[in-house]
């Protein structure tokens, strides 16, 4: 065995060590909300306002019992403003929403029987380093998919997210293409931050004490996306019980939390492919 094996695994037994006594389980695990950084938010730019869909008015996409929405905490501060944000400590965050529309492609609508279906991208709202001006840049068109809860990972031909940056995103339904202000949308921001121990020394523990450390952190965008490594690893019926819990105590739409947890305690979640 060489010596650099030898030292990844007394890392990797180290922090699993760290973890083990420092970490509280999931059912002692608080939600702290909103933290300490988002107060702070004048230090770094202010989050977006709007977590589900403008009205509908028109297109193909229909009305839905619940609308387009971005699955992040939101807060309302002290003038009213509500704000819908998350953090992550990953370099290229798994973005979650959802999608009460089946989504095509602009190649799947050439067909008669697709034609009508809508069309969604991914949008990064970004600043003029010259100008000030805010601009809305296509970072992905998603892939034809389902209605349901979906997970969008960051693409890595993008930029890694810089810690102590606020990143603003839209998930933008094109339901008439010829017509913009049929567009449905949903916004996120989600703030970048340094976590205590290397993410990668996380990813080696039980997911019970990834939880816990995710929770206690503010790791909105790992929490969420655990449940799928939870589906996928093991299906702990107990730790699913007490993820949905914890989504359930977050400041989200009642309803929505509601559906959250159902789809993922059913297996229904899916991340899409990058």
């Amino acid at each position: 065995m060489s010596w650099l094996h030898q030292l990844t695994q007394r890392t990797a037994l180290f922090w699993a060590i760290i973890l083990l006594v420092s970490t509280p389980t999931p059912a002692q695990a608080q939600w702290w909300w909103p933290p300490s950084w988002f107060r702070q938010r004048s230090n770094w730019g202010p989050a977006s306002g709007n977590y589900t869909g403008a009205a509908q008015r028109g297109g193909s996409c229909g009305k839905v019992p619940v609308p387009l929405t971005a699955l992040a905490p939101f807060y309302q501060a002290e003038d009213g403003q509500q704000y819908v944000l998350g953090a992550t400590a990953s370099d290229y965050p798994i973005l979650w929403f959802y999608l009460p529309y089946e989504i095509g492609t602009a190649a799947t609508n050439l067909t008669p029987k697709n034609s009508t279906q809508p069309i969604a991208e991914l949008r990064l709202e970004e600043q003029d380093p010259k100008t000030q001006r805010s601009f809305q840049r296509t970072v992905l068109e998603l892939p034809a998919t389902k209605p349901g809860v979906i997970g969008i990972p960051l693409p890595r031909r993008e930029p890694a997210l810089i810690v102590g940056k606020t990143y603003h995103w839209l998930l933008v339904v094109r339901c008439d293409p010829s017509d913009a202000s049929t567009n449905q949308f949903a916004e996120l921001s989600l703030h970048r931050v340094q976590p205590p121990v290397p993410l990668s020394s996380i990813a080696t523990a039980p997911p019970r004490q990834q939880l816990s450390f995710y929770v206690q952190n503010g790791l909105w965008s790992e929490t969420m996306t655990l449940c799928d490594r939870i589906q996928r690893a093991s299906g702990d019926p107990d730790l699913l019980t007490e993820w949905s819990k914890i989504i359930e105590s977050v400041p989200l739409n009642g309803i929505m939390a509601q559906q959250v947890v159902a789809e993922c305690r059913a297996g229904k979640q899916k991340i899409l492919p990058q």
